[in-house]
C-alpha cells in the first residue's frame, strides 16, 4: 500500500512539474511579445505574440489597452510576466522532498 501511494505522489509530482515548465514557457513567450510590442521594428511574429498577450490580458482582466504603437502598459505587463515565468521555473526546478525513513 505504501508503494502505491509513493508511486501516485511521484506521478503527481512529475505532472505538476511538467505543467509548471509549460506555464513558464507560455509566460516567457507572452513577456517576449509584450516587450516586442514596444518596438515597431520588431519581427512580425514577436509583435503577433504581443497582440495575443494584449487580447488575453483584455479577456482575463476585463481591461484592454488602446491599440497602437508603444502601448503604455506593455512594459509593466512584460516585467510581471517575466517575473512570473522565473517563479514558475524556480518552482519546477526545486528538488523534490524525499521522505527518508526514520531509523529505529
Amino acid at each position: 500500500m505504501i508503494a502505491e501511494k509513493s508511486t501516485g505522489w511521484r506521478v503527481l509530482s512529475v505532472l505538476v512539474r511538467t505543467l509548471l515548465w509549460l506555464l513558464a514557457a507560455v509566460l516567457a513567450a507572452l513577456a517576449l511579445g509584450a516587450f516586442a510590442s514596444l518596438n515597431p521594428a520588431a519581427p512580425t511574429w514577436m509583435r503577433t505574440l504581443g497582440a495575443l498577450e494584449g487580447v488575453l490580458e483584455g479577456r482575463l482582466f476585463g481591461g484592454a489597452d488602446v491599440a497602437g504603437a508603444g502601448v503604455p502598459g506593455a512594459y509593466p505587463r512584460g516585467l510581471t510576466e517575466a517575473l512570473l515565468s522565473a517563479l514558475a521555473v524556480f518552482l519546477a526546478a526545486r528538488p523534490a522532498a524525499r521522505a527518508t525513513p526514520t531509523p529505529r
